[in-house]
């Protein structure tokens, strides 16, 4: 038999839980998160996270840049777009090639 439970959390907990990428390297956290950006878009909050994500990403890019330089930066994220394309027309393919 399941039980249910009931939790009540502060909107500002539930969107920090949803939008940090990398909260260990565990099952747990990554369910958290996981059960958090559900909850997030079940209440209407799916864009709040998405700002909370690129505020995140803004943050972390700032301090990667003042150690490793804002070149270095620019040149990473143009080679992680290019792998992002080719995995987005590889998975296109993919789509394509089940239809």
């Amino acid at each position: 038999m399941s039980q249910k439970f009931t939790v009540e959390i502060p909107e500002i907990l539930l969107l920090i839980l949803a939008s940090r990428g990398n909260m260990g390297d565990d099952e747990i956290p990554r369910m958290m998160q996981l059960w958090a950006e559900g909850e997030c878009k079940r209440l209407g909050l799916a864009e709040k996270v998405l700002q909370e994500k690129a505020r995140n990403y803004a943050e972390i890019k700032a301090r990667v840049s003042a150690i490793i330089g804002s070149d270095t930066i620019e040149e990473v994220e143009k080679r992680v777009s290019v792998i992002a394309s080719a995995i987005t027309a590889v998975d296109e393919r993919v789509k394509a090639s089940k239809k």
